[in-house]
């Protein structure tokens, strides 16, 4: 399946329409097809690990893999320091 019709599906799929990364509402045109566990730490081009984010947040993001969740999703860790 070629960029274009991965980028498709994802928004026809994608019912808020909003940014994952920051939040915002997203138009087709300013959103870009992100990997979620990026191809350098071993991510697939699998419709699973793809998410429609904006150009800039994706940039910003780069191979972060803690960036593709929300923070809701990480535990904090406590410290034992006084």
């Amino acid at each position: 399946m070629d960029r274009k019709k991965r980028k498709s599906l994802l928004w026809e799929k994608l019912e808020s329409k909003i940014c994952v990364l920051c939040g915002l509402p997203m138009i087709y045109s300013q959103c870009n097809i992100d990997h979620i566990v990026p191809k350098i730490l071993g991510g697939r081009n699998a419709l699973f690990n793809l998410q429609l984010v904006h150009k800039r947040c994706n940039s910003e993001k780069g191979c972060d893999l803690k960036q593709s969740f929300p923070q809701k999703y990480f535990r904090k860790v406590k410290t034992n320091k006084p």
